[in-house]
């Protein structure tokens, strides 16, 4: 279920009608660069889940966190992008600075994590970050992403691969609900 108790929300929805994604937009004013990044995109869905299951076999998923430092306002995006059968298709930590708060961090990081899959050509996706009530449980490897950027100065990009600590979750993940 997603934030406004729908099953899937389309691009139409979140751009036009969902209050929440409104309230986001407007106290961030990330609306227009939202609205943009969507716009590339064919019909991505937000939804929550409380572990990670794979997509269906003609999307892919998008998980993203963030890591907020407000002592000097820096925030990392952890992204991952993993297909139907739990595969890394790429991976990312994007740094930001002059971040007020850990809500904006998370808003960053679903804009990274939509911009980098636009930069990779995925088109259909499935979104899924704080905002869309995802535990811990479900999206700790984007979380072991986030937390290595506190530890890198610079913003790094991965291509059907993640950092070591990012591969070891996934493939517990994978354990998780693979059929024995």
């Amino acid at each position: 279920m997603s934030r406004c108790r729908l099953d899937a929300e389309g691009i139409e929805h979140v751009i036009y009608d969902c209050s929440f994604a409104y309230a986001i937009g407007s106290k961030l004013s990330y609306c227009k660069e939202i609205e943009g990044l969507l716009s590339r995109l064919s019909e991505p869905i937000l939804m929550g889940l409380a572990s990670w299951v794979p997509p269906p076999a003609h999307l892919l998923k998008i998980n993203v966190d963030a890591c907020f430092v407000s002592a000097n306002g820096k925030s990392c995006s952890g992204i991952i992008i993993r297909n139907h059968v739990g595969l890394i298709m790429g991976a990312a930590l994007r740094h930001s600075y002059q971040v007020s708060s850990s809500f904006e961090a998370e808003a960053l990081a679903v804009v990274n994590g939509l911009l980098f899959a636009s930069e990779l050509g995925f088109r259909y996706v499935i979104l899924e970050c704080i905002f869309s009530f995802v535990p811990w449980s479900g999206n700790k490897v984007a979380h072991a992403v986030a937390t290595l950027g506190r530890l890198e100065n610079e913003d790094r990009f991965w291509i059907k691969e993640a950092p070591s600590p990012a591969l070891e979750l996934a493939v517990s993940d994978h354990r998780a609900w693979e059929p024995p």
